[in-house]
């Protein structure tokens, strides 16, 4: 891992004008990291993303990061990120594109290439910002299932015996 100490090193002594100032606090872009891990890594790492829901409300995207060890892939830090499509400028075009984006910085960051607080600077920018209250999402009615044996009908349907 000696790699990912140079690259953790590097992120951390970049100066501030390579860094994003948010409210007095600097953050270093998610480009600027994905940069760094392959300039350490070159073609022995992988960054990988996979959408777990996208609907017409929200966007949920999983990214893993990992490194060629062995001739074996190792993941050697994952993390999600969620965006409420039409909430912020960037959202109301691109929810996909950001969520993945927000995705990657998190990932990178739980390999230790954060540069700065845990969420991208757009998350951290946002989230001060722009972000209004997520939609409010009723939670389902719990129905308890009724005690006694169960027999299945020709149907499929599961009556109580």
């Amino acid at each position: 891992m000696n790699k990912l100490n140079e690259a953790i090193s590097e992120i951390a002594n970049l100066p501030k004008s390579d860094k994003v100032n948010i409210k007095g606090k600097f953050y270093t872009q998610v480009a600027t990291r994905v940069e760094v891990f392959r300039k350490a890594y070159g073609d022995s790492a992988k960054i990988t993303t996979k959408v777990i829901l996208h609907d017409l409300e929200r966007v949920v995207v999983k990214a893993t990061v990992s490194v060629m060890t062995e001739g074996k892939w190792n993941i050697i830090g994952s993390d999600y990120a969620e965006e409420f499509r039409g909430e912020g400028m960037v959202n109301k075009t691109s929810a996909l594109e950001n969520c993945s984006t927000s995705a990657i910085g998190r990932a990178l960051s739980a390999c230790g290439l954060g540069g700065g607080e845990y969420a991208s600077s757009f998350e951290v920018d946002n989230a001060i910002n722009n972000k209004s209250q997520a939609p409010k999402q009723e939670a389902p009615e719990y129905k308890p299932k009724p005690k006694g044996k169960y027999k299945i009908e020709s149907d499929n349907k599961a009556i109580v015996i």
